[in-house]
């Protein structure tokens, strides 16, 4: 998926449908009055939404794979042992349960 995104870069319609979700968070955040005065007080200027050209030329740039770190996360072995400094979070904590 990443090396398609990379060779072909972003469609209309993913620009299109990435627009209209940035448009309507900020519309939800404008009508937060807490967004408002915090926006008002850090004076934040609001960007402008990139181009699909740049969007494109970004994803031709930076998605290669010698700039990607790819971590593959697997869940612990019921058999592995237990490291020094690291708990079974399966384990209840001291707080929880009966003293």
């Amino acid at each position: 998926m990443i090396e398609k995104l990379r060779l072909e870069g972003p469609t209309a319609e993913d620009w299109n449908r990435a627009s209209s979700v940035v448009s309507s968070d900020r519309l939800a955040a404008a009508l937060q009055p807490r967004q408002r005065v915090i926006d008002l007080w850090l004076a934040r200027p609001e960007l402008p939404a990139p181009s699909l050209e740049a969007m494109r030329a970004f994803a031709a740039s930076y998605l290669r794979d010698d700039s990607l770190l790819i971590i593959a996360a697997r869940p612990p072995r019921a058999d592995a042992p237990v490291r020094a400094g690291t708990r079974d979070p399966r384990a209840k904590s001291r707080g929880q349960g009966s003293p």
